[in-house]
């Protein structure tokens, strides 16, 4: 029941990313108190990389599939999509039609982004998920420790009308045709 709780609160946070002012899109980053169990709880699946000396825990999720694979962690089929008047959208933005998941993992590998880089400009289209431990001491030794969630992400608008939509739903259902007869 709370991993379910905690989910709704990360999607509630990334959908108040997803403005409908062009001003606002682009590479956005949440950052939120978070229990390690919390994490491995909500992204245990998914990790890529646990640095015990960091403590810290990495997930990235690009390609094809991660916006149905996210769509699954947190039970919401709309967690990256904010629907506006008018037709318009802001979305999460984790791959484009043109990308191969050739060419992402080529990027990854050449960007060096299957680490969680502090250069958030590396690779574009791409959910990076961490968790890190923090702390701070003062002058008497006095330590205090805590861990937390960091998202980071790029958001796009976009306008859809009618037979543009159709077009996407389209395009998405012979890629997925193309990929089972593989």
């Amino acid at each position: 029941e709370a991993i379910n709780e905690f989910k709704k609160t990360i999607v509630y946070l990334i959908q108040c990313q997803l403005s409908n002012h062009s001003s606002l899109v682009g590479s956005r980053c949440i950052t939120i108190p978070c229990l390690e169990s919390q994490f491995v709880g909500v992204f245990g699946k998914y990790i890529a990389r646990y640095a015990l000396t960091q403590q810290t825990y990495e997930c990235v999720f690009t390609g094809e599939y991660a916006y149905e694979t996210l769509q699954s962690i947190f039970g919401d089929n709309n967690w990256g999509i904010r629907h506006y008047t008018g037709n318009q959208q802001t979305a999460v933005i984790l791959f484009t039609p043109t990308q191969t998941d050739q060419e992402i993992d080529d990027n990854i590998k050449d960007s060096g982004c299957n680490t969680f880089s502090q250069d958030q400009d590396v690779a574009k289209f791409e959910m990076k998920v961490k968790w890190e431990q923090r702390g701070i001491k003062d002058i008497i030794n006095h330590k205090s420790t805590r861990g937390f969630l960091i998202l980071r992400f790029t958001t796009d608008m976009a306008f859809f009308n009618h037979f543009n939509f159709q077009l996407f739903l389209v395009y998405r259902f012979f890629i997925l045709l193309i990929k089972d007869s593989l």
